[in-house]
């Protein structure tokens, strides 16, 4: 399970929403997409919801999840399903070891490089 936020046109305007996404792996090893939701932002309150929905579809049991440090989110999936093991996924650890600000440095030099270009080849420099 995850969330990215994704830009979005709605009324000429484009802004960014969370998308929620779920794959589910049965005790055969078959993988499934459990659903894709889309809400202003990710929350647990939010999450909870999804879960309850899984649940209300027939997902029995999960014995095992993978999730981000969103705060509120073991309790929120517990409350679901109590018998759930949960573990911090290795990708978000390292996400988040990076500080915002450098990540948000290394993006602003990427889109003044490809501006740089795009004016070149404009202007056949």
């Amino acid at each position: 399970m995850d969330c990215l936020y994704a830009p979005v046109k709605r009324d000429l305007i484009s802004e960014k929403v969370a998308i929620y996404v779920m794959l589910g792996i049965n005790k055969d090893g078959k993988k499934d997409v459990l659903g894709i939701w889309i809400n202003e932002n990710e929350s647990a309150t939010f999450w909870t919801e999804v879960f309850e929905e899984i649940k209300a579809r027939g997902v029995e049991e999960i014995l095992f999840i993978s999730l981000d440090g969103l705060s509120g989110l073991s309790e929120a999936i517990e409350k679901i399903y109590p018998k759930v093991k949960t573990q911090r996924c290795k990708d978000a650890k390292m996400y988040c070891s990076h500080s915002e600000k450098h990540i948000w440095n290394i993006r602003q030099e990427e889109i003044k490089r490809n501006n740089r270009r795009f004016k070149e080849n404009i202007h056949g420099k």
